[in-house]
């Protein structure tokens, strides 16, 4: 793992980043952000914050946003098929991913075709044996020669056999987080999927 390169973060004085956070707490309270899914409005109402669905608008109060903010763990863990590459997030590492979500590749020669899942296994074993990758993407390539109704199914089914380290999910669309986190309970087992 890369030890996080903090001194660029350290650019700002304590002074200046409370004023970043305190001018984003008043943005939330007063603006507020739209928030297009019924079912997290509901789940925020739930939770006490003021909405509108019909401007489908949320509003959260600082005292709100701190309160859920120190309910969050300072440290977790993100779980790899292989417990010796398990990642602890929330400490001064910086983990790397490889990139995400294109559909075309380029080959040899220069020229650009659409990507494939041989692309996407490819990609994601290249990934698994590189010392630099400490978390898989879930979508390194689209691969366009799958329909889209199965994309999921095979996409996670090639991550989930071809990836030992912590990998991320689909979540394009409630159905792909569906599927994405089913076929993960099957390899890592209930325990280790909390929703």
């Amino acid at each position: 793992m890369i030890r996080h390169p903090q001194h660029y973060l350290n650019l700002l004085k304590d002074t200046d980043v409370e004023a970043v956070i305190a001018a984003a707490l008043e943005v939330l309270n007063k603006a507020g952000l739209c928030i297009q899914s019924a079912q997290i409005q509901q789940y925020l109402v739930d939770a006490g914050f003021r909405t509108d669905a019909g401007r489908q608008r949320v509003w959260f109060r600082p005292d709100q946003v701190e309160k859920h903010l120190s309910a969050a763990p300072a440290h977790w863990t993100l779980h790899a098929r292989n417990a010796q590459k398990n990642v602890i997030l929330g400490g001064p590492q910086l983990h790397v991913a490889p990139g995400y979500g294109s559909a075309f590749m380029a080959d040899a020669a220069g020229k650009r075709r659409e990507a494939t899942l041989a692309d996407l296994r490819n990609f994601t074993t290249l990934s698994t044996h590189c010392d630099a990758v400490d978390i898989i993407s879930c979508l390194p390539v689209e691969p366009t020669d799958i329909p889209p109704e199965l994309r999921t199914l095979e996409i996670m089914h090639s991550l989930l056999g071809l990836a030992d380290k912590p990998l991320m999910g689909l979540v394009y669309s409630s159905e792909a987080i569906d599927d994405t986190l089913a076929m993960a309970k099957i390899v890592f087992g209930l325990s280790l999927i909390h929703i």
